[in-house]
């Protein structure tokens, strides 16, 4: 049966996202630097800049992308297309060397993502393209010193091939790169990238295992590559992937209109600081999260998704190679709010 256009698009990008990175959610942020002074109450009037304008670009995004409705619900809510997400995670303090005082802060992150794939009919190649932008509101203060503001980007473009090869298997490449700082400067330690490639196994209809590694220097630790496993099960109304280094999802559909799900998240990046900050000259943040999530379909494949719960955090931060502030958080919280668009 010859297939529609949107249907072709559908089943490509469902393909796609069986194994590109996935950064369904990013949570950094950033360090005590010498910026402009926030009111007392924290960074209220660089928030609501932030939230104006990432709303603004997420609309002009989300109808830049043409939503086509498509027969089966199933694939409408399983293909992300564009996405504007919200974070907030609760205050920390970190402790440094002898004298230097406690920094606490307090972050809020917008999260913009646009996508797309395409099918090459000749060669049943898929390929995948992903642009992505997080700004990151950071408020910060030294003991009992004023509140100081500063905001971080990390614009980045993803990337990923599928290729089958015969019967069951298949061939994955995929990549990020992408410069994240506070833009006050440039050098090559801004570059952030990931390089990796893997097999595919289609186990049994709906069940497929990827395994491979990838190359990169998002992640704080010496380990330069990283092993990639996943495993991806799609089946009627259970949508399932846990993976290392990425964390799980793992989503019910209750009725057409409502779906509920349980994340994990493990997300890591490192930023580099320029603007004066007295303390650090790069922030490095992992965090590991885990909340239930829901999700409801407005109209079409258009939805809001709400999540929170529990998060493990490392932050630190360092001047030349030596830490000036750290910590280990375990009693943590996160929110979030979405809206975005699915095939």
């Amino acid at each position: 049966m010859h297939k529609s256009g949107s249907s072709r698009l559908a089943a490509a990008f469902r393909r796609a996202a069986d194994i590109a990175p996935r950064a369904t959610r990013r949570r950094i942020d950033g360090a005590w630097v010498t910026a402009t002074r926030a009111p007392a109450n924290g960074c209220a009037s660089g928030i609501a800049l932030c939230r104006t304008l990432a709303a603004a670009v997420g609309v002009i995004a989300i109808l830049c992308a043409r939503p086509r409705p498509v027969s089966a619900d199933e694939e409408r809510k399983n293909l992300p297309v564009a996405q504007l997400q919200y974070i907030k995670e609760g205050s920390v303090g970190l402790s440094g060397g002898a004298g230097s005082g406690r920094l606490e802060l307090d972050s809020h992150v917008v999260s913009l993502r646009a996508s797309y794939g395409h099918r090459f009919a000749t060669s049943g190649t898929i390929a995948m393209a992903t642009a992505r932008y997080d700004l990151t509101l950071s408020g910060s203060r030294l003991d009992s010193a004023p509140w100081y503001e500063a905001i971080y980007h990390f614009p980045a473009l993803e990337g990923a091939v599928l290729q089958d090869l015969v019967g069951p298997l298949g061939l994955v490449v995929f990549g990020v790169g992408g410069v994240a700082s506070d833009m006050a400067g440039f050098g090559a330690r801004d570059i952030r990238y990931t390089v990796g490639t893997g097999g595919s196994y289609a186990v049994i209809p709906g069940l497929k295992l990827v395994v491979g590694a990838m190359v990169t220097n998002m992640f704080d630790g010496s380990l330069p590559v990283y092993p990639v496993v996943d495993l991806i099960y799609r089946r009627g109304n259970i949508n399932f992937r846990a993976g290392f280094p990425y964390g799980m999802s793992a989503w019910l559909s209750v009725n057409p209109s409502v779906d509920l799900g349980l994340l994990v998240n493990k997300l890591s990046l490192r930023y580099s600081l320029y603007a004066g900050s007295r303390v650090a000259d790069e922030y490095s943040s992992l965090s590991v999260s885990l909340g239930p999530a829901v999700r409801v379909f407005l109209w079409k494949g258009f939805y809001l998704q709400g999540e929170g719960g529990y998060d493990i955090r490392h932050l630190k931060l360092s001047r030349a190679g030596q830490i000036t502030y750290e910590t280990v958080s375990f009693e943590g919280w996160y929110v979030s709010s979405s809206l975005g668009y699915m095939l």
